[in-house]
């Protein structure tokens, strides 16, 4: 796959540091260098473009009414 034209790369913070903030045990911040990982990875297989398009709420919404409608609710 293409790689993105401009990659931002966050660095792992070191564990002891995430561990010292997280008192209450929270999974997804233990692993929180393993998801700044996948998620690097990830935009790495990011195309150079990306079909970004803007819509009002109500041009949204009209638009997944439309995909619902033909039954392709992954879509919407």
């Amino acid at each position: 796959m293409a790689k993105a034209a401009q990659r931002i790369h966050i660095p792992s913070l070191d564990p002891k540091f995430v561990r010292d903030r997280n008192l209450n045990g929270n999974w997804l911040v233990e692993r929180f260098n393993e998801n700044i990982s996948l998620l690097d990875k990830l935009a790495g297989n990011l195309p150079r473009s990306l079909p970004w398009r803007q819509r009002t709420v109500e041009q949204f919404k009209a638009e997944v009414d439309q995909l619902l409608a033909r039954d392709r609710p992954l879509a919407a």
